[in-house]
């Protein structure tokens, strides 16, 4: 019985393959390709040798294929694209698979001619809805339809320098209202966002300019009194060329911020004036004293330090009062008592030049996005 079992069963597959044959040629003869190739074809996968079976679905699979390419090719003369898209993979998929099955299947070179005509009208009209939806000010729906161009057209002439104005043009008039308004920041803000994508967009580069003149403020930087700690006999020595190093690391680090609207008046211009204003007022130097330099050297603020305590030693730690003061009107707009301890302090250089590096950082924090017209 064992032994009968094997011939059973190949018996049986080849009945079964016959019955689906035999199906599929009275569908073929009813004229019912379709039901026809997937009776051969059911059986062909069934029975791979199977002659008739592979006789059958090659002959239908043809038909098939041939049905496929008409229905396509009637929807791309049509000029419906996406129907003709659609049409395109059924019979792509059909004859991908017939072929992998060991099919030869015949393919019209015209599908695929009216497909690519069908497909550069479509791009086309495409194209012109953008412009149209462009000139509009219509520019979100302009960008996706560009984005339906380049999808279908990767190498589009023109749709890539339509899609960055699209991109650029209403952040452009955003920045251009601020700037007819006098929201200088804002302006600049925006401008220098445009020109970063097209550094040759228009008219930007001329207004962004123009915003951040508008927008700066110009800032004096007066030496760093010492008076209160040098008049200490235990420190007059420590802190022998700690206010020139404090002076010279501030400027370093308001340099660092690389705010466009901070404009500093040179040191030397600044050092200079103040040793002969000192020498007018009997050596009196006080926020008046740099008040007045700042209005002399055309400065709108002047930043003041006073080093109030400062120890190298086994305290280590370093303080001092920071004041932003508007040199017209003394007005102080921000201060700060800036105190550096041990702890503070990281590792890789001396105590006095870790101290003043952390205390001139914590100085140019306090100029920070600062903004004069701000209420």
């Amino acid at each position: 019985m064992r032994s009968l079992l094997p011939l059973l069963l190949s018996l049986a597959a080849c009945s079964g393959a016959g019955r689906l044959v035999k199906h599929g040629e009275r569908a073929e003869q009813a004229g019912d390709v379709s039901a026809a190739y997937a009776a051969y074809r059911t059986a062909k996968l069934e029975r791979p040798g199977h002659a008739r079976a592979h006789a059958g679905a090659q002959r239908t699979g043809q038909q098939v294929l041939i049905q496929l390419e008409a229905a396509a090719s009637s929807a791309f003369l049509a000029g419906d694209h996406d129907l003709g898209e659609q049409q395109w993979q059924v019979l792509h998929e059909f004859a991908t698979r017939a072929s992998v099955e060991g099919l030869v299947l015949r393919r019209d070179p015209l599908v695929e001619q009216r497909r690519l005509q069908a497909r550069r009208s479509h791009v086309a009209t495409l194209y012109e809805r953008a412009v149209q939806a462009f000139e509009e000010d219509r520019f979100p729906p302009c960008r996706e339809l560009l984005n339906e161009v380049l999808a279908l057209d990767p190498g589009h002439a023109d749709a890539p320098h339509l899609l960055r104005m699209a991109e650029l043009e209403p952040r452009y008039r955003l920045a251009r209202r601020a700037f007819e308004e006098g929201r200088w920041r804002e302006a600049y803000s925006g401008l220098d966002a445009v020109l970063t994508e097209d550094p040759s967009y228009k008219d930007a580069r001329l207004l962004r300019d123009a915003a951040r003149t508008n927008a700066s403020y110009t800032l004096a930087l007066v030496p760093v009194e010492e008076q209160g700690v040098a008049a200490r006999a235990t420190y007059a020595a420590r802190v022998n060329g700690v206010p020139a190093a404090l002076a010279t690391a501030i400027k370093e680090e308001l340099l660092a911020l690389r705010d466009p609207f901070l404009v500093l008046v040179a040191r030397e211009q600044t050092d200079a004036l103040l040793e002969e204003q000192q020498r007018s007022l009997d050596g009196i130097y006080d926020e008046r004293t740099a008040a007045r330099a700042g209005q002399l050297l055309g400065a709108k603020y002047v930043l003041m330090t006073k080093l109030l305590r400062y120890e190298e030693g086994i305290g280590r730690h370093l303080e001092m009062q920071v004041n932003l003061m508007d040199a017209s009107t003394g007005r102080i707009h921000r201060s700060e008592l800036v105190h550096v301890a041990k702890q503070d302090l990281g590792r890789g250089g001396s105590v006095r030049s870790l101290l003043i590096a952390k205390a001139a950082e914590r100085t140019a924090t306090l100029l920070k996005g600062f903004d004069p017209e701000a209420p």
